[in-house]
């Protein structure tokens, strides 16, 4: 019984762990999204999603392999970072729908 006490006690430590990273990658991944917004209409749509691919969804795409199995409100801010990207890259506005989006940019 103690062991798997032990053992819970470990698991949450790591979920735990997992999450502040993953509040981290968040706010990092909407910091550099927001200082690409204001690139604006000065770079092409390619440019952008180049400068997307590279400053926000490879941070993303960092240790993902990890976040299986996690709660799904961990999960839903790496979605909001992910739809956001794929507007700010087609210069969709909030209200557009995200899945045919995501699915042109085949993220």
């Amino acid at each position: 019984m103690e062991k798997l006490l032990h053992l819970l006690h470990i698991s949450y430590a790591v979920v735990q762990k997992l999450t502040n990273i993953n509040v981290k990658q968040h706010s990092t991944c909407f910091y550099h999204l927001r200082r690409l917004r204001q690139l604006g209409d000065k770079v092409s749509q390619e440019t952008m999603k180049q400068l997307v691919t590279s400053l926000v969804l490879s941070r993303l795409d960092y240790c993902n392999v990890v976040l299986a199995g996690l709660p799904a409100s961990t999960i839903d801010l790496l979605q909001r970072v992910l739809n956001a990207a794929a507007r700010l890259v087609l210069r969709l506005d909030r209200r557009s729908h995200i899945t045919p989006a995501l699915g042109e940019l085949h993220w």
